[in-house]
């Protein structure tokens, strides 16, 4: 039976973003999905859910959760992240706006500007996603997806920015993410140099999401 430090090591030959984890500081949930995900590409084990699948369930599921829940949960993230060295030491935030059944992210957003740090948050350009500076959350409106984005703004380079929030429908514990399937998120974090953070309810973050070479990664993973 093969180590799983030797699994470890052949996956980075199929997935470019396992060099960024260090497999010493592994968990055992981090372990087990390393291990299905090897299952999957090496011995030929494809019992696992698409991600098609997994993002109907998912979607599904997230749309069914109470509102007062997601607003319990989504303080918490609020409050970790606000509270963490990640956020201490940033100069500038780019985070997503919050619709449907997302964890909300609207006093993060609130309280980047009210600390007077530069915030960021996505506009679509096509198969494209910027990171634009606001200065007044009131200047937003919808897009094509019902997501609210900016109508004033500057648009910086994206390795400005010190800490970028990432949603995603669910996450697999070593940080992988499923999104919507339109590859913003994975094409925009393909060359950002600083740190990527994501919010997971514990449900959404599941051993059995197996990711592809194109799939990235969040540096930190919060879990409630």
């Amino acid at each position: 039976m093969l180590s799983g430090r030797v699994k470890f090591e052949k996956l980075k030959e199929i997935i470019p973003d396992f060099n960024k984890i260090n497999f010493d500081s592994l968990n055992e949930k981090e372990i087990i999905t390393l291990d299905n995900i090897y299952k999957f590409y090496f011995e030929e084990n494809k019992n696992f859910l698409n991600k098609k699948d997994l993002r109907k369930i998912f979607k599904a599921k997230r749309d069914n959760l109470p509102k007062d829940l997601i607003k319990k949960k989504s303080k918490f993230f609020t409050d970790k992240f606000l509270d963490s060295v990640y956020y201490k030491k940033a100069d500038t935030i780019f985070c997503y706006v919050s619709f449907n059944n997302e964890i909300i992210t609207d006093e993060i957003l609130k309280q980047v500007l009210e600390d007077k740090k530069n915030l960021c948050i996505p506009l679509m350009i096509g198969k494209d996603m910027y990171p634009c500076k606001v200065e007044d959350l009131n200047n937003l409106k919808k897009n094509k997806f019902g997501i609210l984005e900016p109508t004033e703004y500057t648009i910086l380079d994206k390795n400005q920015i010190d800490v970028t929030i990432v949603p995603a429908i669910l996450f697999n514990p070593l940080g992988f993410r499923l999104g919507y399937g339109g590859g913003y998120y994975d094409r925009f974090l393909e060359d950002y140099k600083n740190l990527s953070i994501g919010f997971a309810f514990s449900d959404f973050c599941i051993d059995y999401f197996i990711p592809d070479r194109f799939d990235k990664r969040v540096d930190i993973l919060f879990i409630q």
